[in-house]
């Protein structure tokens, strides 16, 4: 099972890497069929794009593409060609390297912002969410690298295939942990 994450990049201006100026990044998700659930929600808080790949979290730099409030949606939904759109913000042209997923904190929120329905069980019962532990996705975000170049006039479509399938991991304990397993491709819409 896949879920994508598109990302479109339309440069416009002159200068730098990528010829300077100023373009816009647009970012929607999809999804395949999923294995063993019945719904896997994420909340999706923020999407933060970067020229270095090893910038830290609170580097400076990033363009940030904030949802408020935070958008959650069922990964199984956004199937058979469904996107999401997840917003859009100015992007100075350039060589970009980075890309992060936040999600929202589970912490405080009832129910939590991040949770799965196994296979078989009714997802309209709230008994039977099961809350997803994502550790550094709500911290410093799902650290994505991918080279791509915004040119003058030029529009880059991304497309980030985050496999839910292999991504959700049952601990000894019996939780669920979000360990994400996520491909950037050649997209165009």
């Amino acid at each position: 099972m896949g879920f994508i994450l598109a990302g479109l990049v339309a440069g416009c201006g002159s200068g730098g890497d990528g010829g300077g100026g100023t373009g816009t990044a647009t970012v929607s998700m999809t999804d395949a069929p999923a294995c063993g659930y019945e719904v896997v929600n994420v909340t999706v808080s923020k999407v933060r794009i970067h020229q270095s790949d090893s910038a830290s979290d609170n580097a400076p730099g990033w363009t940030d593409i904030t949802l408020n409030p935070p958008q959650p949606m069922n990964l199984l939904d956004l199937n058979n060609g469904a996107l999401a759109s997840l917003g859009e913000t100015p992007l100075t042209a350039g060589h970009y390297t980075q890309l992060r997923l936040v999600l929202d904190n589970n912490n405080g929120n009832q129910p939590s912002a991040n949770w799965i329905v196994l296979e078989g069980q009714d997802p309209k019962n709230p008994n039977n969410r099961i809350p997803l532990d994502t550790p550094s996705a709500i911290r410093t975000g799902i650290k994505l690298i991918h080279q791509f170049t915004v040119n003058s006039g030029q529009r880059v479509d991304l497309l980030l295939d985050f496999d839910a399938c292999k991504s959700i991991v049952k601990r000894g304990n019996g939780t669920y942990a979000l360990k994400p397993v996520i491909q950037v491709v050649p997209f165009e819409q």
